[in-house]
């Protein structure tokens, strides 16, 4: 059997979906999640469901029995990443799997990007614990660039740090398949992989991209380190984060994500996607149903400067602890996912977009950010979530025709919710008054 942990992640659906598409039998895959109850997906297609976190040793040990190889898909806790990462490694060493594979980063060993420390402390896990193994040192994935074109299609601007450096991205899907072969092969144990697009971009390149396919001007503004992290900061980015983008900058500017050689081409026997084609898909609503950057709004007359279009906007709510805030907004039904870099998620529930920004000293009782969400059913919303973490407070009429409850998470953050009442014209959407306690 073939175990994928973090399988009902971003990268680990498409890990699954090329092993299937490889002719594994979906019986001989073990999809290992957080949430079991989430991935039905993956179930439906016969492939075998067990729960683990990396937290838990136990779990994983449970999750790895009678596996041959396991391919470990890299944590998004920055700060518990190494920890989580030993004990998974220990328990493929318990389970006596024949090969051990690790997404690690590109250029783990060298590189001055501080996202590289704890890949590099994991590869030396591995090493230290004799597992036969393969190290798959992914390059960026391109969707760091296409899942944030919303932004840079608003302001025509996209801002960085990175000078003339060059960044050899690919989508996921492709590492994913390399995950797959090298995951189902003999040829690779024992080596570690450089894995890269096969043509490096800069940004300028990246904006020149973006402009031709979406017809909109989208222009790159370099900036130095400081001030990248500024303008981040200005933005409403966690300082910490935004010192995280800067630094990987820096790392392109020095040329860390990019690499001469093909391997990843030579393992998925074909040419890596081309960033244009990744704009385009991206912006035609890209995989897994994430939604169209360009959305249409029909019916409805809409105010049009001449020099700026608004695409979209989403709220940063402020959370004292980012990993108690995931979990929170998942039991919530959103689909989050923590930024690689820490400090930061991005929270999607059907096409309504939240970000969660950790900043430590929040106080519950003091905090006054809102949102307010237009639903289809205030009372059923409102039954779902009253068993969450949090409060909630029961949907009333109002006399503008709306009938409005609200939920207040654990840091103090204010979501408001409102649904037509039935009978009533459409809502004064200036007029949204505070909802009964």
């Amino acid at each position: 059997m073939i175990v994928v942990t973090g399988a009902a992640g971003r990268l680990g659906k498409h890990v699954v979906d090329q092993l299937i598409l490889k002719g594994v039998d979906p019986d001989d895959i073990v999809a290992v999640v957080r949430r079991p109850a989430r991935a039905g997906l993956l179930a439906e297609r016969g492939v075998r469901i067990r729960y683990a976190d990396y937290t838990d040793p136990d779990s994983l040990r449970t999750a790895f029995a009678g596996s041959e190889r396991v391919l470990l898909i890299s944590s998004n806790a920055a700060r518990h990443r190494l920890s989580q990462h030993r004990n998974v490694v220990k328990a493929a060493v318990d389970a006596n799997v024949d090969v051990f594979g690790y997404t690690s980063m590109l250029r783990a060993d060298d590189s001055g990007i501080g996202l590289a420390v704890d890949h590099r402390g994991t590869e030396q896990l591995i090493a230290e614990y004799g597992l036969p193994a393969v190290i798959l040192r992914n390059g960026w994935y391109v969707e760091n660039y296409t899942e944030n074109l919303a932004t840079d299609l608003a302001t025509g601007v996209h801002l960085g740090s990175a000078g003339e450096g060059r960044v050899a991205a690919a989508p996921r899907r492709d590492y994913a398949a390399a995950a797959a072969e090298v995951m189902t092969s003999t040829e690779y144990t024992d080596r570690t992989l450089e894995l890269a697009g096969d043509s490096g971009f800069t940004m300028a390149e990246l904006t020149e991209t973006v402009t031709m396919v979406s017809g909109k001007p989208v222009i790159y503004t370099d900036l130095s380190s400081g001030e990248h992290v500024k303008a981040l900061v200005d933005a409403g980015l966690p300082e910490q984060a935004a010192e995280l983008y800067a630094d990987w900058d820096a790392g392109i500017a020095r040329g860390d994500l990019d690499v001469a050689g093909h391997m990843l081409r030579k393992i998925i026997g074909r040419d890596t996607t081309p960033l244009a084609q990744a704009v385009t898909d991206a912006i035609n609503g890209g995989s897994y149903g994430q939604p169209s950057l360009l959305p249409s709004v029909s019916g409805l007359e809409t105010y049009r400067d001449p020099m700026v279009n608004f695409a979209s906007a989403v709220p940063i709510l402020p959370v004292s602890d980012l990993e108690s805030a995931v979990s929170n907004y998942e039991e919530l039904g959103f689909d989050v996912t923590p930024h690689e870099g820490g400090g930061y998620a991005f929270a999607l529930r059907d096409e309504v977009a939240v970000h969660l920004g950790q900043v430590p000293e929040t106080d519950p009782l003091s905090s006054q950010v809102a949102i307010y969400l237009y639903v289809d059913d205030a009372d059923a919303l409102a039954s779902l979530w009253e068993d969450k973490p949090g409060k909630v407070v029961h949907p009333v009429d109002t006399e503008y025709g709306m009938r409005e409850g609200a939920y207040l998470d654990e840091d103090g953050n204010l979501i408001r919710f409102g649904s037509q009442n039935q009978g009533v014209g459409n809502p004064d959407n200036g007029r949204q008054g505070e909802p009964n306690e």
